[in-house]
């Protein structure tokens, strides 16, 4: 949202301003977002759908499936080194290793449908708040015909709950604070030059900083 919301959409304002600009390159993470989330194909829709499927499935086959899908993405890397079933992102911070093992089984994430049905006839005001009587949910248990509602995942839910996040942020204007540990220990009175930099490196407040500087008047 930051990169969208400043570093692009300030310098295309100059540019429809007809200001002397140079424009300044920032490191974007929109393709590490599309292999994340993308459409029509990424890691969550991949997760999901074997959800949806409903059959044995590997931690072995799912990194298959993952790399063999996305392999064009720049942003997918693989630990040559690593023994376990795995997959690497490689983040705007630098590479994270995710391992296979139990993420389709953690992602349907079950609750007893006699809980949660439980949970929704209390009058308690925060239990009706986090347990709302969902159609899709209901529909999900009732079948219709010979056809089921999608299987609500855990990455399903994550996704809806970011886009409802994003609407309510674009409809506002919004200041940006960004915090900078001077050390990952959380020792006091350290202060590591290159772990703060990197940190000012990975967020774009370089970037940022050229790009304010330039609104101003010399």
């Amino acid at each position: 949202h930051f990169v969208a919301h400043y570093l692009r959409a300030q310098q295309e304002e100059y540019a429809i301003e007809g200001l002397e600009w140079s424009f300044v390159n920032y490191q974007d993470n929109q393709t590490c977002l599309d292999l994340i989330e993308g459409s029509p194909i990424s890691i969550c829709s991949l997760i999901n759908e074997e959800c949806r499927l409903n059959r044995p499935s590997s931690a072995a086959q799912l990194q298959t499936r993952i790399e063999s899908a996305l392999a064009g993405s720049p942003s997918l890397g693989h630990n040559k080194l690593s023994r376990e079933p795995s997959f690497v992102v490689l983040h705007y911070a630098g590479p994270v290793q995710y391992h296979t093992a139990g993420l389709v089984e953690k992602n349907k994430d079950p609750v007893p449908p006699e809980l949660t049905r439980l949970l929704q006839q209390s009058q308690d005001p925060l239990l009706k708040v986090l347990f709302p009587t969902d159609p899709e949910e209901k529909a999900q248990e009732e079948p219709s015909g010979q056809s089921r509602a999608p299987v609500l995942t855990v990455v399903s839910k994550f996704k809806a709950s970011l886009e409802q996040l994003l609407q309510v942020l674009h409809c506002t204007t919004p200041h940006y604070i960004r915090c900078i540990k001077p050390n990952s220990q959380g020792q006091a009175h350290s202060f590591l030059q290159e772990e703060v930099l990197s940190q000012l490196e990975a967020c774009g407040l370089v970037e940022t900083i050229h790009i304010s500087a330039a609104g101003f008047p010399i």
